[in-house]
């Protein structure tokens, strides 16, 4: 758990971007809601995972597809981003 929070820190750099001008805009009394609701939702995501990750059909399917759909899945986030779709 360590580990994944530890990249989940050392990743989000990007995020610096969207934080700091929102900070900049948002009285200093809710700052601390934000880190609470990043971990929140980072903690969401694991337990996701997880129950995912244990299910013999995501598995097999995974197993099926993941050569292609991983690569297809970035693609389009990338092309999601440059566009600007939200």
């Amino acid at each position: 758990m360590l580990a994944v929070a530890g990249l989940t820190i050392a990743a989000g750099g990007d995020n610096l971007g969207v934080y700091v001008p929102l900070l900049r805009r948002t009285e200093p009394a809710l700052w601390p809601l934000y880190p609470v609701v990043f971990a929140g939702g980072v903690a969401v995501w694991c337990g996701l995972a997880v129950l995912l990750a244990g299910r013999r059909p995501v598995i097999a399917a995974l197993e099926r597809t993941g050569r292609w759909l991983v690569p297809v899945l970035f693609i389009g986030i990338g092309l999601g981003i440059l566009t600007g779709l939200k």
